[in-house]
């Protein structure tokens, strides 16, 4: 079962649309005892960091998460909430990337907001994943490449578009609003064996 750390989202979430589409168990959860029985857990994509930190403090879920050893999976705000810092509220966040997101200096049309990454390591979430697919990037701030960095992305400036450490990952881009290639990316996720 993967838990779906609940934040904010709520059931008309793509997300959630992909997992009930792909017949693969979830719950969206607050509750420490739920999330800690998981197999697996998604932190999704948040409009706020702000309020989702907030939350977190609030649920008593945020140490819980620091110190949990399950596969994760952090969905572009979701993995900037998996960094040591954020700029966007100038908050503490996870700190299981070293990264500390950033605001990005430059803006994405909406035509514009699909982007080829470019793979610099091996990665499990790329298994099937060719190198010119294409992603939904919808955001302000990235975290900049690191030795965590496991693709790049094909545009100015050059940030990070997935980030692993072990059994964490992150990725900037929306796979839920990336089509057949970022459904693969949440099969690949929910298939781990650990």
């Amino acid at each position: 079962m993967i838990a779906i750390v609940n934040y904010g989202i709520d059931k008309n979430h793509p997300l959630v649309k992909v997992l009930s589409e792909l017949g693969i168990d979830f719950k969206i959860s607050s509750t420490e005892t739920e999330i800690m029985n998981a197999d697996k857990v998604i932190l999704p994509h948040t409009e706020n960091i702000s309020s989702a930190v907030k939350q977190l403090h609030l649920l008593n879920l945020f140490t819980m998460l620091r110190v949990c050893n399950k596969p994760m999976l952090g969905i572009s705000n979701g993995m900037h909430l998996m960094s040591l810092y954020s700029n966007e509220g100038n908050l503490a966040c996870l700190g299981i990337f070293r990264g500390i997101a950033e605001k990005i200096e430059t803006t994405m049309k909406e035509n514009d907001k699909f982007g080829e990454i470019i793979m610099i390591k091996n990665s499990r979430l790329f298994y099937q994943i060719h190198e010119n697919e294409k992603f939904y990037f919808d955001n302000s701030h990235c975290i900049p490449v690191s030795e965590q960095t496991s693709a790049v992305t094909s545009r100015v400036p050059i940030f990070s578009a997935m980030v692993e450490k072990n059994n964490f990952f992150g990725v900037q881009f929306l796979p839920e609003k990336s089509g057949e290639s970022g459904t693969k990316i949440i099969q690949n996720f929910v298939s781990l064996s650990v």
